[in-house]
């Protein structure tokens, strides 16, 4: 039984350092991407990719609902590319002229 418990102690420890690295990268990449002034593009692209991606989310459940029974599949990948999508939306830059509605 402890065996068991240590294998999953150390799964979950490796879940969360992949999960802190991959958090560190994108911070890096973020302030990288300001300091050469382009963070703007990048937030675009992303904005973009985010929506696609929601959209493509929702039409996969949608056609699973048809078919057969809902899943759940995806509703917490939905959710947070929903989260993402949102907040890039909201958080335009005012002083840019192309991000005043």
């Amino acid at each position: 039984m402890e065996t068991v418990l240590n294998l999953l102690l150390i799964r979950f420890a490796l879940i969360v350092a992949a999960l802190v690295v991959v958090a560190l990268i994108a911070f890096a990449a973020a302030v990288i991407l300001k300091r050469r002034g382009k963070l703007h593009q990048a937030r675009q692209h992303v904005a973009s990719a985010a929506t696609a991606t929601l959209r493509y989310l929702d039409d996969r459940n949608n056609q699973q609902d048809r078919l057969s029974r809902p899943r759940g599949r995806g509703t917490l990948a939905r959710t947070m590319i929903g989260v993402a999508a949102r907040y890039v939306d909201q958080t335009r830059d005012p002083r840019r002229p192309e991000d005043r509605r």
